[in-house]
């Protein structure tokens, strides 16, 4: 788990965001804090499965895979 790499994620996140807040772009804030999110919850999940040696699950479920064929 690389959590140094989700720390400096997040925190040079804030500091942005608290940078664009005193200019009063809460809008450009607030993207900066959601992709900040996105970014970091790849690295711990991307961390977590290198972990247990898995692939990371498809966003899509099993829609991906062949269809049953009943058998």
């Amino acid at each position: 788990m690389n959590y140094q790499k989700m720390y400096l994620i997040l925190f040079n996140a804030i500091t942005d965001a608290l940078n664009e807040m005193t200019h009063l772009n809460y809008g450009n804030a607030a993207e900066t804090l959601q992709q900040a999110q996105i970014k970091a919850e790849a690295v711990f999940i991307d961390g977590d499965e290198r972990i247990r040696g898995g692939e990371p699950p498809s966003p899509y479920g099993n829609l991906l895979t062949e269809p049953s064929t009943g058998r």
